[in-house]
């Protein structure tokens, strides 16, 4: 079963607002959910760490990775910051909580 996770505004920081509209439009109804973990999502994050994403999807591909990756990069150009963006099917998720990166996400993670 799936921890609740919070709930982070995105308009409240102009790249997270750029990362949820750039993931959602090339998506589109692939991404489920994206959510924010780190010290971004922690709130102790200094001015150049990363922005640390989880896109949770029904079905990864090959062609949706590259479409993520691209969208890293562009942020990277538009805003100068790292963003790194980790896809993994919902399911998997759902089962892998255990797992410490995971169990990470779900204590500090918030949705976007």
């Amino acid at each position: 079963m799936m921890k609740t996770i919070r709930k982070v505004r995105a308009k409240d920081d102009s790249v997270l607002a750029a990362i949820k509209e750039r993931l959602y439009a090339v998506l589109s109804e692939n991404a489920k959910e994206i959510i924010l973990f780190g010290s971004r999502a922690r709130e102790d994050a200094q001015r150049d760490s990363d922005y640390d994403i989880l896109l949770l999807v029904d079905k990864r591909s090959r062609l949706l990775e590259n479409k993520v990756d691209g969208i890293a990069y562009e942020m990277l150009e538009r805003y100068g910051v790292v963003v790194t963006i980790f896809v993994d099917e919902v399911k998997a998720f759902q089962m892998d909580q255990s797992e410490p990166l995971f169990c990470n996400i779900c204590q500090e993670g918030a949705v976007l």
